[in-house]
C-alpha cells in the first residue's frame, strides 16, 4: 500500500502530501511522527490532499491520539498554516473533527482548516499572515 506522497517545498516552507487511497490510525500517527520529527521543517505550512481516499479506517480515539500529538510537536509552528483539502463527506467530517481537537488543544500552535477544492486552500496558505 502507498500511504501517501511526500514533498517538501524548500522555497515556499510548505510539505505538501498527497494521501493515497486508504487511510487508518496507524498510518495517521506514522505520519505524524515520522515528517513532524524532523527539524529540518519545523514552522512550514502544510497540506494534506485526501481527495483520493477511497477507504477510511479512522476512529475518534485515533483521530484525537493524532491531534495531540501534533500538538505536542507544534513548538516553533507558530503561525504555521495546515490546510486538509478532502473529497467527500466523510473525509469532511473527520477532517473538521481533526480541526476541532486542535483547536481546543492548548498546546496547539498551528491553524487549521478544511478545504472542498485545491486553490482556495493554496490561497489561504499563500495569504500573508
Amino acid at each position: 500500500m502507498d500511504t501517501y506522497r511526500l514533498t517538501i517545498d524548500n522555497a515556499r516552507r510548505r510539505v505538501l502530501v498527497t494521501w493515497g487511497a486508504e487511510v487508518d490510525d496507524k498510518a495517521l500517527v506514522g505520519y505524524q511522527r515520522a515528517v513532524w520529527s524532523d527539524p529540518g521543517v519545523r514552522g512550514y505550512d502544510e497540506l494534506i490532499d485526501f481527495r483520493t481516499l477511497r477507504q477510511v479506517a479512522v476512529s475518534s480515539a485515533g483521530l484525537e491520539a493524532v491531534a495531540v500529538l501534533a500538538a505536542e510537536m507544534d513548538q516553533g509552528m507558530e503561525g504555521s498554516r495546515f490546510a486538509i483539502v478532502v473529497g467527500d463527506t466523510l473525509a469532511f467530517g473527520l477532517s473538521r473533527m481533526y480541526e476541532t481537537l486542535r483547536g481546543l488543544n492548548a498546546s496547539s500552535r498551528r491553524e487549521v482548516m478544511v478545504f472542498n477544492a485545491m486553490e482556495p486552500a493554496l490561497a489561504w496558505l499563500d495569504e500573508p499572515r
